[in-house]
């Protein structure tokens, strides 16, 4: 991940905690300044990051209850 990257992901979590409500690809954006193809490769990113996160933490839970 290059800075700018990291730059428009925080602004990106600061777009949507002053949103509070979901937004769609072409309002993240705007309020981004940043083309939709960005947005859309930056979201798509973190959503498979958190998928991963995810089933890391139901395998530790699951090793964790198979040990105990």
């Amino acid at each position: 991940m290059d800075v700018k990257t990291a730059g428009r992901t925080i602004d990106l979590f600061e777009t949507f905690a002053k949103a509070q409500a979901p937004l769609s690809l072409s309002e993240l954006a705007r309020a981004l300044s940043a083309p939709p193809s960005s947005c859309f490769n930056l979201v798509r990113a973190l959503q498979a990051h958190s998928r991963e996160n995810q089933t890391v933490q139901l395998l530790r839970r699951v090793h964790h209850e198979l040990r105990g």
